[in-house]
């Protein structure tokens, strides 16, 4: 089974701190596994399979370079950060000698962590020559988007898959949850570049100096705490995709530095004074509207058309409702399988209440919803009443201007449901189409089905 995320290990005795460091790390994004018991962490390192290990140094039970070393001999691919509130410049060689991916010296700042744990996850990744353990998880949910009979995503997904063949700067705007990363691993996937890995980077979740850090790298010394020199992402991408995400939050003195490693290819480490070249491509996405950012001042215009080669623009999902039921279900099943749960399907009710709902968290609000109804549900159909109450009442659907034909449907469409007495499965029979296209195709004309009778 795939996951959707990369899982972190956290192993630390103080309960709290490893409690903190999961909550910090879930709101990141991550799936989390915590052990507290030192003596029981390489077992739970077999158990819970996870795509890098975060641990304290001084543990009781075992100590992180014990378990360091243990992980090491048995899985050599897997990444292990260290933790450790004693640090000193010998004890981070050795660290870095045993095999360790990173050393961080507690306190630290949360995106000073989060960076390591990306840079040590991607690095692993391009080792071991995979494109992410999201990959096939994402594509099929690509491939359920792609059935969709929206126009505009349909320009989209055809259009992603042009440039894919090409080298040239992608720029990705739409809402937040709408599905950018998702659209970006796609191009890189379908790219010649598929093997050379898919290196994310939230620019919003790191300041200048760390974001400098991460997409240069630094020399050994270049700042308090470096005491190793590190390649960068521009510098290991080289050969694959770099995603900038949320690039609009970067601040004009950062967008300086950036603007000539995306015109040449040239970069300097942080500290350093010789000349590098990626050849990396570059796949940006932002929910802020660039546009209006160049002409207030906040973003360059220079570094704006470099980015913005080709342009894709995702609609939001209210925008296209003919796509929730099958995202619907493809969710469904998929939080199904990953709970270990019985739930196969999803009721009328349930389903109606999905396609009237505006959905302002997009794509990822959907997916939020249903893992909770899938977690809370208790039949092996998924109803209304295990749906968020935050849902309220199904609204009128998004209805998009139609031409002739699309209005002749939906007037058969209508008169077949009026004719078995609005009897959807009836109905469906009639028209020669499974339920769920037409719920598909009444969302998309504004046709608002209610349950069936006898549905409670």
């Amino acid at each position: 089974m795939t996951r959707l995320t990369d899982k972190i290990l956290i192993v630390d005795d103080e309960v709290d701190l490893a409690e903190a460091l999961g909550a910090l790390l879930g709101r990141a994004g991550y799936a989390c596994a915590v052990c507290t018991d030192g003596a029981r962490a390489y077992d739970a390192v077999v158990a819970e399979s996870p795509d890098l290990v975060l641990t304290d140094l001084k543990m009781a039970g075992i100590s992180g370079m014990d378990l360091l070393k243990k992980v090491r001999s048995h899985h050599p691919a897997l990444p292990v950060i260290l933790l450790t509130a004693f640090a000193t410049v010998d004890a981070a060689v050795e660290a870095m000698r045993e095999g360790a991916a990173d050393f961080l010296a507690k306190p630290f700042l949360p995106e000073e962590l989060l960076a390591k744990i990306r840079g040590a996850v991607e690095r692993a990744r391009l080792r071991n020559g995979e494109s992410g353990p999201t990959f096939r998880g994402e594509h099929a949910l690509w491939e359920v988007v792609a059935a969709s009979q929206n126009p505009r995503m349909r320009e989209i997904l055809s259009l992603a898959e042009k440039i894919a063949a090409t080298d040239s700067k992608v720029l990705i705007t739409g809402e937040s949850g709408t599905g950018k990363e998702l659209l970006a691993r796609l191009i890189h996937r379908l790219s010649v570049r598929r093997d050379r890995g898919f290196f994310p980077v939230n620019c919003a979740a790191l300041t200048d100096t760390l974001l400098e850090s991460e997409l240069f790298g630094h020399e050994r010394g270049a700042f308090t705490g470096a005491v190793a020199t590190r390649r960068g992402v521009f510098e290991v991408a080289s050969e694959g995709t770099l995603f900038l995400d949320e690039i609009g939050s970067t601040t004009g003195a950062f967008q300086a530095k950036l603007l000539r490693a995306v015109e040449t290819g040239e970069f300097v480490r942080v500290g350093g004074t010789r000349a590098m070249r990626s050849h990396t491509r570059i796949i940006a996405a932002t929910n802020a509207d660039l546009n209006k950012g160049v002409e207030a001042g906040t973003f360059r215009g220079d570094l704006y058309y470099r980015l913005r080669v080709v342009h894709l623009s995702l609609p939001p999902l209210r925008e296209r409702p003919e796509d929730v039921p099958i995202l619907a279900e493809h969710l469904l099943r998929r939080h199904a399988n990953r709970l270990n749960r019985s739930v196969t399907r999803l009721s009328d009710d349930a389903l109606q209440a999905l396609v009237g709902y505006r959905w302002p968290g997009n794509i990822r609000e959907l997916d939020n919803v249903l893992e909770r109804a899938v977690i809370v549900a208790t039949g092996d159909t998924l109803t209304r009443r295990d749906l968020s109450a935050d849902l309220g009442e199904p609204g009128p659907a998004a209805r998009p201007d139609v031409g002739v034909m699309e209005a002749m449907e939906r007037t058969l469409i209508e008169k077949v449901l009026s004719e078995c007495g609005w009897n959807k499965s009836k109905a469906a029979r009639r028209l020669a189409i499974g339920r769920r296209t037409l719920y598909s195709k009444a969302a998309r004309y504004g046709i608002r089905l209610a349950p069936e009778p006898d549905q409670k």
